[in-house]
Formats: structure tokens, C-alpha cells, sequence
């Protein structure tokens, strides 16, 4: 029988399932799919210690600030005279 035939199911009390192809009535047997096991594979979990000063353990508790405004930053970076 070819894939994605098309059958006709027969279901009765009297003599169960059969499938009907092609004018030929078959008997069927009932199959159960095996259970697909995926496996696991062996993954060590590494813990990785943050220090206590690190900025990002502290959530944002130290707070970083400029005393100069952005207009004094972008002129100190941009002046010819501030890199000598």
C-alpha cells in the first residue's frame, strides 16, 4: 500500500477494525508508538563566584557621576589641546 492511500475504516462489534482498500478488505492490527526518550546528557553546572566589590553584584548601588556636564565632557574630548 503506497503512503497517504486512501482507505476506508470498518469498525463493527461483530468483527472489530478491518481497513477496505481497493475493493480488498484487510484486517488491521492495533500498534502503539514506542515513547521517544530524549537522553540526557552529562552537564556539569559550573557556579561562577562574583566577587563582592563587582559593580553588577551591587545593583547599581554606587552610583558613578561626572562633575563636569556634557557639553564640558564632549569639548575636552574633541579638543586638539587636551590630548598633549
Amino acid at each position: 500500500m503506497p503512503n497517504k492511500a486512501t482507505i476506508t475504516v470498518l469498525a463493527s462489534p461483530r468483527f472489530g477494525i478491518k481497513a477496505e482498500y481497493k475493493g480488498g478488505v484487510y484486517q488491521v492490527i492495533k500498534t502503539v508508538r514506542p515513547v521517544r526518550v530524549i537522553a540526557k546528557k552529562d552537564k556539569v553546572k559550573r557556579f561562577i563566584k562574583i566577587k563582592d566589590d563587582h559593580p553588577w553584584r551591587n545593583g547599581g548601588l554606587e552610583h558613578f557621576t561626572y562633575e563636569e556636564s556634557d557639553r564640558e565632557l564632549v569639548t575636552a574630548i574633541y579638543d586638539p589641546q587636551g590630548w598633549e
